[in-house]
């Protein structure tokens, strides 16, 4: 295998580069002439798959002064969805929320097994002061691994490049939004009343990731 081969195999393992392109280099004249083609298939894959521009920025709004080049933006949540999503709440004996287990009283059970980006299910249990148990038949977590301020990232991407979730219809729901952030699938809510498309985040009333039984290793 020739050097330009070489080449040629990595960009297309990590970047995706397509194997025509890559059957292209053969001089460093070609690895030239196929460079921008290159640096805007790198710019795609930082863009899909960590959601930051080339430059280290995230792809989606922050205030001034934020950004940390090539770091994940340590840009908080609002309040009520930052709950929802790390400590969950409840109605009565119904748990809502909880979509990262980083701590906290809730009990999981019934974990299965993470799919191919480590999601996973479980069943939530909570003992309250007087003895009695809340529950949540089901919730998916983002993966373990992540931290707080990657799941506000990852939640913020998805939201940035979302889509409106479709009907079995065909007809796009109103307030259900989908997007994906390094290939996790993140679904969420905006305020009841308001259009995804134009709601700012903000307006963001929940979001969780797609267990992928199908892609469990």
């Amino acid at each position: 295998m020739s050097t330009f081969d070489e080449i040629a195999k990595v960009c297309q393992e990590v970047i995706g580069m397509t194997a025509d392109l890559g059957a292209r280099l053969r001089t460093l004249a070609d690895l030239a002439d196929v460079a921008p083609v290159l640096e805007e298939t790198v710019a795609t894959a930082v863009r899909d798959h960590v959601g930051l521009t080339p430059s280290g920025a995230p792809v989606y709004p922050v205030p001034p002064g934020l950004t940390e080049p090539f770091t994940l933006p340590r840009h908080p949540m609002p309040d009520p969805l930052h709950t929802h999503i790390f400590e969950g709440h409840r109605r009565r004996l119904r748990l809502l929320g909880y979509h990262h287990h980083s701590g906290g009283g809730i009990d999981l059970l019934g974990r299965t097994t993470p799919d191919l980006r480590q999601v996973y299910e479980a069943r939530l249990e909570h003992v309250l002061p007087d003895g009695r148990t809340a529950a949540k038949v089901n919730s998916s977590f983002f993966p373990d691994h992540w931290s707080r301020h990657e799941v506000a990232h990852a939640i913020r991407c998805a939201f940035e490049g979302r889509t409106p979730v479709v009907r079995d219809d065909g007809r796009p729901t109103l307030s259900q939004w989908e997007g994906r952030y390094r290939g996790v699938l993140i679904r969420g809510f905006v305020t009841a009343g308001q259009d995804s498309r134009t709601a700012a985040f903000d307006d963001v009333s929940t979001a969780w990731p797609v267990y992928a039984p199908r892609e469990v290793p």
